[in-house]
């Protein structure tokens, strides 16, 4: 049944299945208009021709017109069915009905001149039409319908020529349709080929666009890592000039802002000596944030700590919402090797060469910190007092200024104060010399140096008066109770002119003050008056006993 279906040759299986199916298509629309008028038109030419004529007997006329009209809705039926219509023998039921109404209408029919032509020519060559089948195949179907209606029409006495020629007709007309048909494959393989060229435009035309996107988003990202690259590298030789880590700082951060505009960057360098906090400068963060930040500065290179900030830092009343992927956080690291700050970006994405480029100029922003820290500490030897080697006035005063600011940017970074002032060096001074009153000095110099934390600044303001500075301490009762413990058991032994020891305890008084209960610049005056409140107390308690 292989002649049943196409066999245009389309070389393309896609094409191929189109065309099949476009034919498929118009001949199940042929089919239904062939069977729907063929089954009207049997009824109606018995109803309009058969019974008025009278032909008999009536029994054979009915069972031969319904018989195909019954026919033409079974086949009209099977064009609906999905299966079948889409299935390689779609076109038999319309070839075997063209077979059968030529063959019996041929049979059926009383001749005159003109119904050869209807049923030898236009009939069967309908048919074929309607078929879409190619040239031989289209021949071969007339062929055989017409072997099979040359007998009948020769038996009626039909004259030889007419049959010749109306034979001679059909296949000229089915090689003509097969022309036509020629044209309708052409024009169906001129439109997918116009349809394939245009798909293939349109992924050309896809293709060259993400292209073109992927090479400006690649020359956008050259364009930003050069100009990253150069920003930093003139900016690198104007780092060395600085003489304050707090401006150095601030010039970096500038540099930054420039190059990552609309973004938050925040710079936290620890102390070079203590390792605790030291300088912090920032730009367009909020307040809120500044201050979490500083409170949990050792935690800035945590990623868990970091990813936790998502939605308690970064949601500020401005509006501005900073995705956890965009916060970067990059170490400072020293020439020792070790963590010595953390430079922080909100809201700003970086390129691995971004990165590098940055954390090279970071290296070098460190590398002069450190320096500068070198400095200090050289600094801090010029700013040591040569009796007691504890700070001297200098030093304290630098210190203080620096921790009031740092109290006033960031309030919940408090300090406390404790100035301490030694009892009875005047009387020391006077009855067994300066010598021995130095001895004094030295004796309350060392009780606080090794009473006093790491990180507490104790230093000599003058004569018989000192200082203790205690950063990031809310209450520092704690040393002063320690203060007074070591002081009760303290004594200061020394030889009069005769050669008689003499043995004297040593007292001082002390102011305490913090930033928690007084304002960062009243602190000194608050612990002063303190100071001198205690040795009012410590002279009362003195007379008293010296009357009893």
């Amino acid at each position: 049944m292989s002649f049943l279906v196409p066999t245009l040759r389309i070389s393309k299986p896609s094409w191929q299945a189109n065309w099949l199916e476009l034919e498929k298509k118009r001949f199940r629309n042929i089919a239904r208009w062939l069977f729907i008028s063929t089954a009207i038109g049997y009824v109606l030419h018995f109803v309009l021709i058969d019974l008025p004529l009278g032909k008999s007997p009536i029994e054979v006329w009915i069972a031969y017109r319904f018989g195909l009209t019954a026919f033409s809705l079974f086949g009209l039926a099977l064009t609906f069915h999905e299966g079948f219509s889409s299935s390689r023998f779609y076109k038999v039921p319309v070839l075997v009905a063209g077979f059968l109404f030529s063959i019996m209408q041929a049979q059926a029919m009383v001749w005159h001149p003109a119904t050869p032509y209807f049923y030898a020519f236009l009939l069967p060559c309908l048919t074929t039409v309607m078929a879409r089948m190619d040239l031989l195949k289209s021949l071969g179907y007339l062929g055989l319908i017409h072997a099979v209606q040359v007998p009948t029409l020769l038996a009626t006495g039909l004259e030889t020529h007419l049959i010749v020629s109306a034979i001679t007709m059909s296949l000229g007309a089915a090689t003509v349709f097969r022309s036509n048909m020629i044209s309708d494959v052409n024009a169906f393989l001129s439109e997918q080929l116009k349809d394939e060229i245009q798909h293939k435009l349109n992924d050309a035309l896809k293709t060259t666009k993400h292209k073109e996107k992927a090479l400006a988003e690649s020359n956008r990202q050259l364009v930003r890592k050069n100009l990253v690259f150069q920003t930093l590298l003139e900016s690198s030789t104007n780092l060395p000039h600085f003489q304050d880590v707090r401006e150095l700082l601030e010039y970096a951060i500038d540099q930054f802002e420039e190059l990552f505009q609309d973004c938050g960057v925040m710079m936290i360098l620890s102390d070079q000596g203590t390792h605790r906090f030291g300088e912090a400068v920032y730009t367009n963060i909020a307040e809120d944030t500044q201050q979490l930040m500083a409170n949990n500065y050792r935690k800035l290179l945590n990623d868990e700590f970091l990813n936790s900030l998502k939605l308690s830092v970064f949601n500020d009343e401005s509006g501005h919402h900073y995705p956890v992927e965009s916060l970067i956080s990059l170490p400072m690291i020293s020439s020792a090797d070790k963590v010595v700050g953390t430079a922080l970006f909100i809201g700003v994405q970086m390129g691995p060469e971004a990165v590098e480029t940055i954390s090279l100029f970071l290296a070098l922003v460190t590398s002069c910190a450190e320096n500068l820290a070198l400095t200090k500490r050289l600094e801090h030897l010029a700013h040591t007092d040569n009796l007691t080697s504890v700070y001297n006035r200098n030093y304290f005063e630098r210190e203080i200024r620096r921790h009031i600011r740092t109290n006033t940017e960031y309030p919940d970074l408090h300090f406390s104060v404790l100035l301490v002032d030694v009892n009875g060096l005047k009387t020391v001074n006077d009855y067994y010399g300066h010598k021995e009153g130095d001895n004094l000095i030295v004796k309350v110099a060392n009780l606080l140096k090794t009473t006093c934390r790491r990180t507490d600044v104790v230093c000599r303001l003058g004569g018989d008066e000192f200082v203790i500075i205690c950063p990031e301490t809310k209450d520092a009762s704690k040393l002063l109770y320690r203060i007074r413990n070591r002081e009760s058991s303290m004594r200061l032994h020394f030889h009069t002119e005769a050669g008689q020891e003499i043995e004297m305890p040593v007292s001082v008084s002390v102011g305490l003050a913090s930033t928690c209960q007084f304002s960062p610049d009243g602190i000194l005056r608050a612990a002063d008056e303190l100071m001198y409140e205690d040795k009012r107390k410590h002279y009362q308690l003195h007379q008293l006993k010296r009357s009893s």
